[in-house]
């Protein structure tokens, strides 16, 4: 009996071990059901998030969150029958794209249906000699919404090398799928749509199709190098199509194509800024930084431009406090201090405007960096060494001074005493001096005798004083 009760036992544990080495298999998709969250650190995140869309999963009501900027050279996330439905949060961080495809439908997001895309940057280069390449879609499906986001996309296309030059390129989504709605909000492009040969583009949609496409607060800002025809600066319309495109409080660097929306003509980055605001509730997510307007999630980081240094070229402790460093300069913020335990790692806490300071003789790490302002984005700290050296002793200086005075005086002493010596056998040929100090060794005794008393009497002094 108690042997068939340990067999079974066994067998439970057996098959409850053989299921838990399976979990780690099951990859993203399983890790994002359970969670409802999918993180992205890595290329190697982004493949295995794509190939969690590409064989069927496709994130509705969840959330992929970005964590750091990534580059990535080949997955492309979704495929015709394979969508990405969930909801895209780039926390104001950048994919750099570097994808040479020629075959149609080349975006980071090839395929998605009713995604929502937030706070996400899309750089680098697409090359294809197809169609429908896009900045951050090829093709969308369902209602998708791209609020804050950022393209900086070049898009090279051979569209013509074959005698074809319809391009249907835009800076953000290709073209539309059926009768869904694309919704675009205090969203930039200035990247670049190139080709001599490519026609009927979009600065941001290639061509709604059938769907809707609504604009609200966007700058176009990019470059465009292709022919115009059937292009549109945030759009491309076919006429019988028009009412499927609507534009508000959008402008524009260069016209492409189909003039809509308004010019920025001369208006300055804050001026820009201002007007670009949403007229209905007031809100502003635009800031003016680098010098550039751009959605309140993509911020410039704040600059040094003077790095502070130590203070003088060779500083010593003397006593007294001093400052370590010159103060630094920074624009887009604050230049902040701080005292570290090594260059290594910089300290957690204590940071301050003021410049550090030190007393006793030592080595100093002294650590700063620029602490934003609301359009700016702190840098990274970094450290400048300092060194206070010890102060020259006074009693050493004076006795080794006293000394030199005391060799000299010695010296002459000696040569007098050899002087008269060599008179006294020139006045006595053929007599010895036979006295214990006579001749060279009594010299020698002598000036031992006068340095140690002399030595006695500097020290003695001093410390009467």
């Amino acid at each position: 009996m108690e042997h068939r009760l340990y067999t079974k036992v066994l067998h439970l544990m057996l098959c409850i071990a053989l299921v838990l080495s399976f979990i780690p298999m099951m990859g993203t998709a399983a890790n994002a059901e359970n969670n409802h969250i999918t993180e992205i650190a890595s290329e190697a995140d982004w493949n295995e998030f794509g190939n969690a869309v590409n064989g069927g999963y496709n994130y509705k009501d969840q959330k992929v969150v970005l964590l750091d900027d990534i580059t990535v050279t080949e997955m492309m996330i979704g495929t015709e029958g394979a969508k990405f439905s969930g909801t895209f949060e780039g926390n104001g961080h950048t994919i750099t794209v570097d994808y040479t495809v020629d075959e149609e439908h080349v975006a980071p997001f090839r395929f998605v249906d009713g995604a929502g895309f937030y706070d996400l940057k899309v750089s680098g280069n697409i090359n294809t000699s197809k169609q429908f390449a896009g900045g951050f879609i090829a093709r969308s499906a369902g209602n998708t919404v791209i609020d804050c986001c950022y393209s900086h996309v070049n898009i090279n296309s051979r569209m013509g090398d074959s005698g074809e030059y319809d391009g249907t390129h835009g800076g953000f989504i290709a073209h539309l799928e059926g009768k869904g709605k694309v919704t675009i909000k205090d969203s930039l492009f200035d990247g670049v749509i190139s080709g001599s040969t490519t026609a009927n583009c979009g600065g941001f949609v290639g061509w709604p199709v059938h769907g809707s496409v609504e604009f609200r607060n966007c700058l176009n800002n990019g470059t465009f190098e292709t022919s115009t025809h059937g292009c549109g600066t945030f759009s491309r319309i076919v006429p019988k199509y028009e009412g499927n495109v609507t534009i508000y409080n959008c402008y524009y660097k260069t016209p492409y194509g189909e003039v809509q929306g308004n010019p920025i003509g001369d208006m300055t980055p804050d001026q820009l800024r201002e007007v670009l605001k949403d007229r209905e509730t007031g809100k502003n997510f635009w800031i003016v930084s680098g010098g550039k307007v751009v959605p309140f999630s993509f911020k410039a980081s704040a600059t040094v431009t003077k790095v502070p240094v130590p203070a003088a070229k060779k500083m010593t402790a003397n006593g007294k406090t001093q400052k370590l460093v010159k103060n630094g300069k920074a624009v887009g913020g604050t230049m902040m201090y701080a005292l570290g335990n090594d260059k290594y790692t910089a300290p957690a806490d204590g940071w301050s405007r003021l410049i550090p300071t030190g007393k006793k003789a030592g080595t100093y790490y002294v650590w700063y960096k620029v602490k934003a302002n609301e359009f700016h984005l702190d840098t990274e700290p970094e450290c400048v060494i300092v060194k206070l050296n010890k102060s020259a002793r006074k009693i050493g200086c004076v006795t080794k001074s006293l000394l030199k005075k005391k060799d000299k005086k010695a010296s002459i002493k000696d040569k007098e005493a050899v002087e008269e010596t060599e008179e006294q056998k020139a006045e006595n040929p053929g007599t010895t001096d036979t006295r214990p100090d006579s001749g060279k060794a009594g010299l020698f005794r002598e000036q031992i005798s006068n340095v140690r008393d002399t030595l006695t009497n500097i020290i003695k002094g001093i410390f009467r004083k």
